[in-house]
């Protein structure tokens, strides 16, 4: 009964840290702290493009039944024709205030987001400008699929629990 009793209290410990901090991630001590709320704000975004140039293609498909008959059927199927990437900075400047840790608390959840205002950027027109080259280079009949990511270099995870002292945790 007493491994039963400890084992549910393990669980209970190991559930709560979970619940957390989200994802589990925990940066510990002031300093790297800061350092981790600091990288965000300090990061220049990247940028990521792809576009996937395709066509669909009907192929004759086969089917074998188990009495053993058979039929066939077109299917389509995708066949890429070319893939095009370009990838780089969005250089910014930031207009977040610096961050300022409440010291009173042993612990808090801090949650982070990227925003970019554009409008100052010629970011948009490039992007547009590169999208509609891809497009004049697409030929009658062809599809395209294009991606577009920003993010923060590095391994940012965009929540976290910060604990100011190490080892200070409740559970």
């Amino acid at each position: 009964a007493v491994l039963y009793i400890a084992f549910l209290f393990q669980g209970w410990c190991f559930s709560h840290e979970g619940e957390a901090t989200g994802s589990g991630n925990t940066i510990e001590g002031m300093e790297q702290v800061i350092a981790a709320v600091e990288g965000h704000i300090t990061s220049d975004p990247k940028y990521y493009w792809s576009v996937e140039t395709y066509k669909s293609v009907e192929q004759l498909v086969t089917f074998q039944h188990g009495d053993g008959t058979s039929t066939c059927h077109y299917m389509p199927r995708r066949e890429v024709t070319s893939t095009k990437r370009a990838k780089g900075t969005i250089p910014c400047v930031t207009r977040t205030e610096k961050f300022l840790p409440n010291a009173n608390a042993a612990m808090t959840m801090i949650n982070t987001t990227l925003q970019i205002q554009y409008q100052n950027s010629n970011y948009r027109e490039a992007y547009e400008c590169w999208e509609s080259g891809r497009n004049a280079e697409r030929r009658s009949g062809e599809l395209q699929d294009f991606c577009e990511k920003v993010s923060l270099p590095g391994d940012h995870d965009p929540s976290f629990l910060a604990v100011w002292l190490p080892d200070q945790r409740p559970w």
